[in-house]
Formats: C-alpha cells, sequence, structure tokens
C-alpha cells in the first residue's frame, strides 16, 4: 500500500513537469519559425524589388528610350540613376550584329562574346522573353548577373551586366539568432551567394541533397523542415523561391541555439520537481503511518487471529474513532462466535453416537447382502460362459461357411475336386469355370473325360503323364497347359492340387484350383521378343545374335573341315554427319530404311540384326556359306549406290562391310564379331563403300597398333619425337618463303615410325592434343631461335597441322596465344593447316574459335584440298587465306600435261576467292612447269625440296642469306 500510494505521487509530479517542459517547447519552436519566416519573405521581397527594378528599366530603355544612343551622357546618366549596379550594357539585332556598347569597367563581357547568337541570354530575349542569369564571375573574380529583354518595336535584343554585390549585401543584412545562416540558390542548386563569404566563393552545388531535392518540389510555396544541413549541421530551415528569378533563399538557424531556452527549462523543471518530492515525502510519511497503517496493521492482525480460532482475543482501543467503531463490531463477532461454537460442540457429541449406532446396523445388513450377492454372481457367471461358448461355435461356423463361399465363388480362380476313381472328371468344381472356358460347370461334372477333350490337343499327352505320376506318388499335382474355349480361343492356365486323405489317412481324393494365366503368358513373350529384337527397326539385336552364335558354335563337328557359317559386319558411312546436320528423326529414317535395303537382299538362311548405332550384322548358312556372304556383299554395294528420298530430301550415303568366313578356329561369338570389324574398319581406311575379307595379317596389323599405342603415351616424356622441315618456294621467283614443320617419330624399339602409322591413331587415342602443342611449341621456337640468329634478311612462316578435335576442347586460342607469348614469335610468321572435315563438322563455339586465332593475325590454311567433301560455302563463311592442293592431285599431271582440269579448277576457284594456293608434292619439271603457267603461287616437293632437320635447314637458311640459294 504504502509502495503504490508513493509511485502515484511520483507519476504525479513527473506528468506535471513534462507538461510545463512542452508548453515552453512549442512555444520556442513556434516563435522561431515565425521569425524565419519572417526573415524568409522579407529578404525574398528585397531581392525580388530589385529585380522588378532591372527589368523596368530595360522596358523603360528600350521601348521609350533610344539604346543606340547610349553614347549621349543624359541618358548615360539616367540608366546608372535607375541602375547604380550598372557594369556593362549592349545593343543587338536579331542577327546578333553589335549596335551598341557601354561598359563601366575594364572588362567588356558581353560585346566581345564569339558566338553571341547562340547563348542563352540572347536566344531568350529573341523569342520575346525577359531573360536573368546566375551569378557569374569575370577574370578580376568580381560576381556579375546578366540581364537581357526584347525591344518590342524592332525585335532587337538588349542586354546588361549588373553587379551581384547587391545579393550579398541583402543577405549579409539578415540577421536571425546569433548562428543563423542565409543562402541564395541557383536553378541548377549551386550556393549563389552565402552570409558565410567563405562558402560561396567554393560556389558548392548540394543539388542532390534530400532537403534541397523537397524544397525543389514545393515550387512557389514556403518550405519548413528540420534536417542536418551540407555543412554537416542539425537545424531548423525554411525556404522561399524569388519571384521574378529561378533562385531559392534560404534561412538556417542550429537546433542547438532554437532550443537552449527549452533544455535549461527541462532542468528548471526537474529541479524543482526533486525539491517538493523532497519536502512532501516525509510530511505524507508521518501522517500516512501514524493515522493509517498502524491502527490498520491491529485491525488486520486481530482478524487473522480471530479467524484462526482464538475467539477468545480482543482487538485494542485505536486512536481515531472509526477504526474504533470497526474494533467494537470485531470484537462482538468474536463474542458471538464463541456462544455458537459451545453450541456446536454439544450438537456434535449426540450426533456422532447416533452414528455409530447405525453403523452397526447397516454392516450386519451389508453381509448377509454380499453373501447373497456372491451365490447370485456364480450362478450367472456359469450360464454367460455357457451361452457364449454356443454362440462362438454358431458364428464360427457361419463365418466358415461364408469364407468357403467366397474362397469358391468369389476367388479369381476355378477351385475343383477330383474323385480318383474318375481321374479326368470332376465331382466339384467352382462357377468360375464357366467364365474361364465358356463351359457350364455341369458339363464339367457329367460328361466324362471332358476335362481332356478341353485341353489343347498339344498338351493332352504331358498332361496325363503329369498327373497320373502325382496320383501314383501320392504327391501334389501342378502343371501350365492350353484350354480351348468354347469360342474357340486358347486360354494358358496354371492347375495346382493337393491330396485329400480320409479316416484311414489314405488319399481318398484330389482338391486344387486353376489360374488364368494367359496375360502372365502373353507378357513373358513379349519380354523375349524385346530382350532380343531392336525397338526402332524391328530387327533382331546383338543379344539374339551373340546366342545364335552359341548355338552354331556348340554343334561344330571336331573333324568337319566345311564352314557352318559366314557373317558380314556393316557400317554405313557418314551417317553421324547426316545425324548431326539433319536431326535425329532423319537419322532415325535413314536407319530403318537401310534395314529394309538389306532384309531385302537376304537369302533365307541368313539373319540380320542390328548391332548398335549404324551397325548391321548379317549371319549367314546354309551349304555355302562362303559364297552366299561374297554374293550377299556385292548385291548390298550395288543397292546402297541408289540414293536415299527421306521427308522430301534425296540423301546418298554408302556402305562398308567386314567379312568373316568360318575357319574351324572360333569358340566364341566374340572372336568373331572382334575379326568382322576389323575387317570393316580395313573396309573404311581404304576408302568406304567396299567390303574387305578378314585374314591373319588384318588382326596382327591391330595388336601392332595396340603396341604403337603404348609406346606413343610415353613418346612425349621420352623425347622421342623430332620435326622435319620442308621449304615451300614462290614458283614465281624461286624464294623460299617458309617451311611446313613435319613430325617425326624415332623409337629405339622399332626405329623410324612414319605420321601415317601414328597420327590417326594419335586421333583415336586423344594424344593428338598434346602432339600439336608440342609440334607448334617448338616449331616456334625454332623459328624465332633463327630469326635472332639474323639468319634470312627476308621474312619466313612455318606452316604447321593442327587437328580438328582441338576446336571441340574449347581453350585452343588459349594455347596458341600462350605458345606465341612463351617463343615471342609473331603471329605473322605462323601459318596453321586445317583439314576439310574441321569446316564440315562445326558449330557456333568451334566457328567462334576459328574466327579468334584469324584475330590473332594468324593465317589459316586448308590442308589436302579437295580430297575431302569440298563446299565453296565454307570458303567464304570462313577467314581462310590459303589452300593446300593435295599431291594426288598434282601427281596426275605428266609430260604431256594431261590430268590438270581439276588441278585447273581449284587455281581458278581461289583465284577468284582471293585465296593463295599452294601445291603439294612436285616431283617433276613437267609437273613445276604446268603450276607456274597455270598461276599457281607456292609449291613444295621433293623435286624442290626434301624434308630436313633443324640443323639442314639452318644450313640452307645460312646459303640463302650468303646468295648460294635463290631467295
Amino acid at each position: 500500500m504504502r509502495m503504490i500510494v508513493l509511485l502515484l505521487l511520483v507519476a504525479f509530479l513527473i506528468i506535471d513537469g513534462l507538461g510545463i517542459w512542452f508548453f515552453i517547447y512549442r512555444l520556442e519552436k513556434n516563435t522561431w519559425k515565425e521569425r524565419q519566416n519572417e526573415a524568409v519573405v522579407n529578404a525574398s521581397n528585397t531581392i525580388s524589388q530589385t529585380l522588378r527594378q532591372v527589368r523596368s528599366a530595360l522596358f523603360w530603355l528600350g521601348n521609350f528610350g533610344d539604346p543606340a544612343s547610349l553614347q549621349d551622357p543624359v541618358v548615360i546618366r539616367t540608366l546608372t540613376s535607375q541602375l547604380p549596379d550598372l557594369l556593362e550594357f549592349v545593343y543587338f539585332d536579331r542577327n546578333g550584329e553589335l549596335l551598341s556598347n557601354v561598359s563601366f569597367d575594364e572588362v567588356s563581357f558581353l560585346g566581345t562574346s564569339e558566338q553571341v547568337i547562340y547563348t542563352n541570354w540572347f536566344l531568350q530575349a529573341r523569342n520575346n522573353k525577359v531573360f536573368i542569369g546566375n551569378v557569374q564571375y569575370s577574370s578580376t573574380n568580381q560576381p556579375f548577373i546578366i540581364f537581357s529583354a526584347p525591344v518590342f518595336r524592332n525585335g532587337n535584343i538588349i542586354a546588361v551586366r549588373l553587379n551581384a554585390e547587391f545579393l550579398r549585401e541583402v543577405i549579409e543584412g539578415i540577421q536571425i539568432g546569433e548562428q543563423g545562416k542565409v543562402y541564395l540558390l541557383d536553378q541548377d542548386g549551386s550556393i549563389i551567394v552565402h552570409s558565410n563569404p567563405e562558402v560561396a566563393d567554393d560556389q558548392l552545388n548540394i543539388r542532390n541533397r534530400p532537403e534541397i531535392v523537397n524544397i525543389f518540389r514545393t515550387i512557389n510555396r514556403i518550405w519548413e523542415g528540420e534536417y542536418v544541413n551540407f555543412e554537416g549541421v542539425s537545424v531548423s530551415g525554411a525556404s522561399m523561391p524569388i519571384p521574378e528569378s529561378s533562385w531559392i533563399l534560404i534561412v538556417e538557424v542550429p537546433l542547438s541555439e532554437i532550443y537552449q531556452n527549452t533544455r535549461l527549462a527541462a532542468f528548471l523543471v526537474i529541479g524543482g520537481m526533486v525539491l517538493l518530492g523532497l519536502i512532501l515525502f516525509p510530511i505524507f510519511n508521518f501522517w500516512f503511518e501514524r493515522l493509517f497503517m498502524e491502527p490498520l496493521g491491529d485491525l488486520i492482525s486481530g482478524s487473522r487471529r480471530i479467524g484462526k480460532g482464538d475467539l477468545d482475543y480482543r482487538v485494542p482501543d485505536l486512536p481515531t474513532a472509526e477504526f474504533n467503531d470497526l474494533s467494537a463490531s470485531i470484537n462482538q463477532m468474536a463474542a458471538d462466535l464463541r456462544e455458537r461454537d459451545t453450541e456446536l460442540q454439544i450438537q456434535y457429541q449426540t450426533l456422532q453416537q447416533e452414528i455409530k449406532d447405525r453403523q452397526k446396523a447397516e454392516d450386519a445388513l451389508r453381509i448377509l447382502n454380499q453373501e447373497l450377492e456372491r451365490r447370485v454372481e456364480e450362478r450367472t457367471q456359469q450360464l454367460v460362459v455357457i451361452n457364449e461358448n454356443l454362440k462362438n461355435e454358431i458364428e464360427e461356423r457361419e463365418r466358415l461357411e461364408r469364407l468357403y463361399q467366397n474362397l469358391v465363388e468369389k476367388m479369381p480362380a476355378v477351385s475343383y475336386v477330383m474323385n480318383l476313381e474318375k481321374e479326368f472328371s470332376f465331382t466339384f468344381v467352382s462357377p468360375q469355370i464357366q467364365v474361364l472356358t465358356g463351359w457350364d460347370p455341369k458339363d464339367w461334372i457329367d460328361i466324362e473325360d471332358f476335362r481332356l477333350k478341353c485341353i489343347h490337343p498339344e498338351d493332352v499327352h504331358e498332361f496325363v503323364e503329369a498327373l497320373k505320376r502325382s496320383i501314383k506318388n501320392h504327391e501334389p499335382f501342378h502343371h501350365e497347359y492350353r484350354l480351348i474355349h468354347r469360342n474357340g480361343d486358347v486360354v494358358w492356365v496354371e492347375d495346382f492340387a493337393s491330396p485329400l486323405l480320409n479316416g484311414n489317412n489314405m488319399v481318398e481324393s484330389y482338391q486344387g484350383v486353376i489360374l488364368d494365366i494367359t496375360n502372365r503368358k502373353k507378357a513373358e513373350a513379349e519380354l523375349i521378343y524385346n530382350a532380343y529384337h531392336d525397338v526402332l527397326t524391328g530387327l533382331v539385336n546383338r543379344a539374339y545374335l551373340v546366342e545364335r552364335l552359341n548355338q552354331i558354335l556348340s554343334r561344330r563337328h571336331p573333324f568337319s573341315e566345311q564352314p557352318l557359317f559366314s557373317l558380314l559386319f556393316m557400317d554405313l558411312d557418314r551417317f553421324k554427319i547426316i545425324n548431326d546436320s539433319l536431326g535425329h528423326r532423319i537419322g532415325d529414317q535413314l536407319l530403318i530404311e537401310a534395314a529394309h535395303r538389306l532384309q531385302n537382299n537376304l537369302f533365307p538362311t541368313s539373319t540380320l540384326a542390328r548391332f548398335g548405332g549404324d551397325e548391321f550384322v548379317i549371319l549367314v548358312e546354309g551349304e555355302d556359306p562362303r559364297r552366299d556372304a561374297v554374293q550377299l556383299a556385292d548385291q548390298i554395294l550395288l543397292d546402297f549406290q541408289s540414293p536415299f528420298l527421306l521427308d522430301g530430301k534425296t540423301l546418298f550415303t554408302t556402305i562398308s562391310l567386314g567379312l568373316v568366313i568360318d575357319n574351324g578356329e572360333y569358340t566364341e561369338p566374340d572372336e568373331v564379331l572382334r575379326d568382322a570389324d576389323i575387317a570393316m574398319y580395313r573396309a573404311k581406311a581404304r576408302g568406304r563403300a567396299c567390303y574387305e575379307v578378314f585374314s591373319k595379317p588384318l588382326l596382327d596389323q591391330v595388336i601392332n597398333r595396340h603396341q604403337i599405342e603404348a609406346l606413343l603415351r610415353d613418346a612425349l616424356k621420352r623425347n622421342e619425337f623430332n620435326l622435319y622441315y620442308q621449304p615451300i618456294v614462290a614458283l614465281k621467283d624461286g624464294r623460299v618463303v617458309g617451311f611446313e614443320a613435319l613430325i617425326r617419330w624415332i623409337t629405339p624399339q622399332h626405329g623410324l615410325i612414319q605420321p601415317s602409322e601414328f597420327i590417326s591413331l594419335a586421333e583415336e587415342t586423344g594424344l593428338i592434343h598434346q602432339i600439336d602443342r608440342w609440334v607448334m611449341h617448338e616449331a616456334c621456337r625454332q623459328v624465332q631461335q633463327w630469326y635472332q640468329y639474323g639468319l634470312s634478311s627476308f621474312p619466313f612462316t612455318v606452316s604447321v597441322n593442327l587437328s580438328g578435335s582441338l576446336l571441340h576442347q574449347g581453350n585452343v586460342v588459349q594455347m596458341i596465344s600462350e605458345i606465341l607469348a612463351e617463343t615471342g614469335i609473331s603471329p605473322q610468321s605462323l601459318k596453321i593447316e586445317l583439314t576439310e572435315s574441321v569446316f564440315l563438322e562445326t558449330s557456333p563455339s568451334v566457328n567462334q574459335q576459328i574466327q579468334n586465332i584469324r584475330d590473332l593475325g594468324i593465317q589459316l590454311q586448308i590442308d589436302d584440298f579437295g580430297t575431302g567433301y569440298s563446299s565453296l560455302s565454307y570458303l567464304q563463311r570462313f577467314p581462310i587465306t590459303a589452300i593446300k592442293i593435295d599431291r594426288s592431285f598434282i601427281s596426275r599431271i605428266d609430260a604431256q600435261y594431261s590430268g590438270t582440269e581439276i588441278v585447273q579448277a581449284i587455281i581458278t576457284l581461289a583465284k577468284e576467292l582471293g585465296l593463295e594456293i599452294i601445291a603439294e608434292g612436285i616431283e617433276t619439271v613437267s609437273q613445276l612447269h604446268w603450276l607456274k603457267e597455270a598461276g599457281c603461287d607456292y609449291g613444295q616437293g621433293y623435286l624442290l625440296y626434301r624434308p630436313m632437320d633443324a640443323e639442314s635447314t639452318e644450313k640452307l637458311l645460312r646459303n640463302i642469306g650468303k646468295g648460294d640459294e635463290v631467295m
């Protein structure tokens, strides 16, 4: 209680103090706002009045005076009296020609302005508008403002330049508080004039500050607010636009100055409240404790003692009349309670005696009642048990009958009972037999041997044997067979039956079920079909072919020399190009049509299978599989010369075949397929569209390739590669203009291995990427070294071959850039040769890399031009600089100049496209002479120079430098 009253007193003092302080705060804030607004309005009116005076003087002079008479002293005095801050006056016609000019300071700014007709003040006045400019500074750092106006009677332009010091005087004349500041902003947010001259001289632009943005949004109204200004001071600001101009006047007073008196008032109020509390608290404490809390404590203590049963206690006299009346009432209540308590004690003892007597009588009755209930309960329990057992027996019998009925009539199977006396007839069969076979259950029971008549004739014998064997051995019967439905359909069923014993433990009958497994049999057949057939073409697949080969090989007679089979392994040529360029849908159609063509050529004893992808296999059996396989291969090659018409497109593709003839030594299908695959790839190597018969040397070659591959992987580490350089000669004058870098591989085991033997293998294994990088780096390093030795006074280049697969990796440009940086060779000294296949199988990323290589300054050449699938489109689309005619075309040029048609066509094509031509494989004088006459640019071959190692090439360059060789 004391704490509550004390808190109420403190709350009263706090609320009263806050109310006084808030009143002083609002009064102080409103007073300063009125002072700020008054200062803003007065200053704005003063500046606006000056601007109107300037406009009036210009209007008077332009429309009533004669601006051309500015040299007249009377006019000058009139003008200076109206415009005391005048620095310069000019008069122009509408075309910008100066008609008159008077300057009152050393600077003539307006009269000497070049391109005056493009100034803002001139354009505004020529458009019949009065112009008031921003504050500017002359070369002597004197502030000025430009005013211009039209002369309405003749359309000419008048303009004056006034000293802007009057603005500073107006601003500095505004005093608001001790720390208040005033400044002007132009329409760009720059400070024109500031009450602090140092700030004005800095010419700050504060357009993007939040408060300035809000000021510009108010347009023509007074704006007020509190914010942190550009100097980092919390201020209360007010602003107002200056009429007749685009300026804004801003007045700011620090909040610390505005609320200085408010803080003082807060300190006084807090001190007064604290002092008042210190005076009132002792007085309140003495009065409250003496007159209220002590009497109240005596009353509470007495009430508690009486409430706990001390009815003889009496509350003493208290100091006030009110508390005395209350204590008297409490004492009287205690006396009344004592009297009633005595009476209740007497009544309680009487009732206790009566209760004891009644309890004795009730105990005797309870014993008799319990004995009776026990006997009744025992008899009732006996009757309940008997009744429950009888009920359970009835329910169990009914449940078993229902279960049997459901089992027999509702399960998806036929249940039956077969008597051993008539083993092929039923004594009972469930109604489901009619759904399964179409025949009524009565037919199955009444007609003798009806069961055998419904079984498929092909399955009867096996069924009878199985059933008799089970009956004889008293074993369960399980068999799958076919039934003939009444409508003629064949139904597959699975039959389960178990023997039933009689009381003598002898087999009396068989009880069984028949399940319909037709769908399962169909699913099994479909799975078997799918496991051995190709989904796309419907042909048998690899699994079927391998199983068939296993069957053939397993029945081979040990001493038979007659071949059991031949096998053709086939692969469509250029299928990947067609599939990638025209899409997988066209590719699938091509595979289907190819399968149809192959099927049309099969012998009755042949099996066609799709092995995978674009590979097919034909297994030939019969009396003479060797003859049949060769005849079949010739016919297939002939058929595949015809085009395919797919989706409106005419496509040509050939087929390569590998032929294996049984030699009596094959024991596994994989051996047969391996040799056929080797023969097929040999056919592709021969030029495609042909067949190759497998022989033992082909297998030896494959084994040799595996050995070379193993050596090739360590060749770079063992430094077994060398570069040879074949000079490239300008045919016009015989100069050596460059070299082609040719790789040579010398191994300790096999000596020199030609590039034709390992380059294709390196392509297949991916080692070509490391080899190409080594060749390019070594060639660039060697050529740069020859340049540093100063072996040639003429520039020469080096050409290196680059595998197309590198372009698909995506980092070939980075690799070339690193090699150029590491070796220091100029990009113009390096040429890269690519085969035609690179340009036929491109993608956007590959195209971009080709362009990036050319952007490095490296020239790109097509190697072995004419041997692939040449196309004019890629010659135009890609940044190619030269083509190299393959040696196979050059070798056809003989002494009589026959066989030159293709070479002549290539040279003509290159000339038309602006490409250089290089002829490879020049070996005779007649070839050299014809190429010169035909206009071929460059050539290389054994007639000119053979490939040389680095030492011999260096000697050649030295001889060229001495003039011993043609250059």
